[in-house]
C-alpha cells in the first residue's frame, strides 16, 4: 500500500496530529500483516485537474481568475509546490518497487515560493488570456505550468476566441498566435495575381509557410541584384526563412486561393513597425 500523506504531518496542529495518527494505524496494519507500506508526505500539489475550494489553492485561485473574480489572500506565507505530473511519476516509481517493510518519504517541493507570488504570476496569465489569448513569456517550468493549470480551469465557451480579420483586395489577414516572447502567428488568403511584402525588416525574422495554393516567394539582399525564388505549394506545405535586411514577397501564381501561414519573432509595434518598402 502507498498512502498519500502531508508534510503537514510534521506540524503540531489538528491536521498535522491526524496525519501522523493515520500513519501510525497504518504501519501497525503493515507489522501485523506483513504487508509493505510506503508513508508518502506530499507538499502542496497543483496541476489541471484540481478541485477548486477543495484542498488546493491554486486551483481555487485558478477558477475565479477565469470568471473574473478577485481571488483574496488571506495569509501570505512561503509554501512548497509540486506539479501533478511529477508526483504522479515518483508514485508509479515507488510503486514499482515495494519496501520490505514500512518506508517514510518526505517528497521535496519543486519550488518554493509565497502565496502572493503564485497568485502575481496566476494574475499575469489571466490578463494575458482576456487578451485576446495572448501568450505571456514564461522563463521557468512553474510558470508553463500555471499557465496549463489556469488554461484547464477556463469554461469551455470561453476557450474558443475569434481574432479580427483585416481584409481589403488582396485578401484577409488575421493574427492566430501573439506570444510576447517569440512573437506572433498569422495567416492570409491571397486571391490570384496579388502580391503581398515589397519590404524588408533590420531586426524581425520571418517563416512563410504556404498551406494551399502555388505562391512565388522572391527575397533579394537590400543592396544587391540578385533576387532568390522559390516556388512553393500547400502539397506538401513548404516553408521559407526570411532573413533581415532581404526584401521579400510573396505572390499568388496559381488559380486559386492562397493560404499562408507567417511567423515573426517579434510582435507587430505599428509604432516601430521594423518594415521598410522596398521592392523585390
Amino acid at each position: 500500500m502507498l498512502v498519500a500523506s502531508s508534510t503537514h504531518a510534521t506540524r503540531d496542529t489538528p491536521y498535522g496530529r491526524a496525519k501522523r495518527t493515520a500513519e501510525q494505524a497504518l504501519a501497525d496494519w503493515s507489522a501485523r500483516s506483513g504487508a509493505p507500506l510506503t508513508v508518502l508526505r506530499i507538499p502542496n500539489v497543483y496541476g489541471p485537474g484540481a478541485r477548486p475550494f477543495h484542498n488546493g489553492f491554486v486551483a481555487t485561485f485558478c477558477h475565479q481568475l477565469a470568471r473574473g473574480r478577485r481571488p483574496r489572500l488571506h495569509d501570505d506565507r512561503e509554501l512548497g509546490l509540486v506539479y501533478v505530473g511529477d508526483l504522479v511519476a515518483r508514485i508509479a516509481e515507488l510503486l514499482a518497487k515495494p519496501p520490505d517493510g514500512v518506508r517514510r518519504i518526505d517528497l521535496p517541493p519543486t519550488d518554493t515560493l509565497r502565496v502572493s507570488e503564485i497568485l502575481a504570476t496566476l494574475r499575469g496569465h489571466a490578463e494575458a488570456f482576456a487578451d485576446g489569448g495572448r501568450v505571456p513569456a514564461a522563463a521557468s517550468t512553474l510558470e508553463r505550468r500555471l499557465r496549463a493549470t489556469f488554461l484547464a480551469a477556463v469554461p469551455y465557451p470561453d476557450l474558443a476566441t475569434r481574432p479580427p480579420v483585416r481584409t481589403d483586395e488582396r485578401g484577409l489577414l488575421f493574427e492566430a498566435v501573439r506570444h510576447d516572447a517569440g512573437g506572433q502567428v498569422f495567416l492570409s488568403t491571397t486571391r490570384p495575381g496579388v502580391v503581398r511584402g515589397n519590404h524588408y525588416h533590420v531586426r524581425k525574422t520571418e517563416k512563410f509557410c504556404v498551406l494551399q495554393g502555388e505562391a512565388l516567394v522572391r527575397l533579394r539582399r537590400v543592396g544587391s541584384a540578385e533576387t532568390t525564388e522559390y516556388g512553393l505549394s500547400g502539397e506538401p506545405p513548404a516553408v521559407v526563412d526570411i532573413p533581415v535586411l532581404h526584401t521579400h514577397s510573396i505572390e499568388n501564381v496559381g488559380s486559386g486561393e492562397l493560404r499562408t501561414l507567417f511567423w515573426a519573432d517579434e510582435v507587430f509595434d505599428p509604432g516601430d513597425a521594423d518594415t521598410y518598402p522596398e521592392a523585390v
